[in-house]
């Protein structure tokens, strides 16, 4: 890999979507968030394709959800992030 590159590694078995790798890769400029906005913004995506793949990340467990009165909604990639 160049420079600057870097790579996503599944260890989980299954089947990881391109919808999953775009989240990764959106989730690496952010320290391992996003949201819905962020993804609509970044993406183009409509809520329910969002939602769809989201939901399916939380129940394998690959993303965990932050949820705070009064805020937006964050999802982390614990593998991404970096304390």
């Amino acid at each position: 890999m160049g420079k600057g590159a870097s790579a996503v590694v599944q260890a989980a078995p299954g089947e990881f979507s391109d919808d999953a790798a775009k989240l990764v890769e959106i989730s690496s400029k952010s320290n391992g968030m996003i949201s819905k906005s962020l993804l609509i913004s970044e993406l183009g995506w409509t809520e329910m394709r969002i939602e769809s793949i989201v939901d399916s990340l939380i129940s394998n467990g690959t993303i965990w959800v932050d949820s705070q009165k009064n805020k937006e909604i964050q999802y982390w990639f614990p593998a991404v992030f970096q304390p």
